[in-house]
């Protein structure tokens, strides 16, 4: 195993396919928002982290709506890049790819570790 295989993790994504995409990131990178490490995978992908995603602060604090939309907008993640699946599934995008469909439980078991992760 390589030094970048031991630092990365994966998350994953539902589609409404029903298939899951998992992505490969290392949880040191930078947020492009906060500029702290993204510790785990985020709704706004892998470079942001959960609190900047969610408009809070990590101290638990919510931040202003004003200044959350302008942090996004220098930050340029006002419009995410749509992610060409095609090219996922026929192997062209690294650390991308589709897992196959998972069953109702772990959908659940994932969706209650999210919300218990996202609460804190």
């Amino acid at each position: 195993m390589s030094e970048y295989e031991d630092t990365m993790k994966t998350a994953q994504y539902p589609m409404e396919t029903g298939e899951y995409l998992e992505i490969d990131y290392d949880e040191n990178t930078p947020c492009r928002l906060c500029g702290l490490p993204v510790e785990d995978a985020s709704t706004d992908g892998t470079n942001v982290c959960p609190w900047c995603a969610m408009g809070k602060n990590r101290d638990g604090t919510r931040q202003g709506p004003h200044e959350w939309a302008k942090m996004r907008e220098r930050s340029g993640t006002c419009k995410p890049t749509p992610l060409d699946v095609k090219a996922v599934r026929a192997g062209k995008v690294p650390g991308i790819r589709i897992a196959g469909k998972k069953s109702a439980g772990y959908i659940d078991s994932a969706a209650r570790k999210l919300i218990k992760e996202m609460v804190r």
